[in-house]
């Protein structure tokens, strides 16, 4: 479990360490935009890769787009 752990962080220090991700999350019209984002920054080809991501984002998005009612 704990190397499933740290692939998990691994992801989550990717995806957030990108210049203007919180920027993007703002902007973004829904949580594909920001996905589509981050896998062209992040130059991602693999499925597993782009599910890490997903999963990233869609938490991301839903903390951030809970704040406001």
């Amino acid at each position: 479990m704990s190397r499933y752990k740290d692939l998990i962080i691994e992801w989550e220090e990717k995806v957030r360490g990108i210049d203007d991700y919180l920027k993007w999350i703002s902007d973004a019209e829904n949580v594909s935009e920001v996905v589509a984002h981050v896998v062209d920054h992040l130059d991602l080809k693999y499925e597993t890769d782009i599910s890490h991501v997903i999963d990233v984002v869609s938490e991301d998005w839903t903390e951030f787009w809970s704040n406001y009612p």
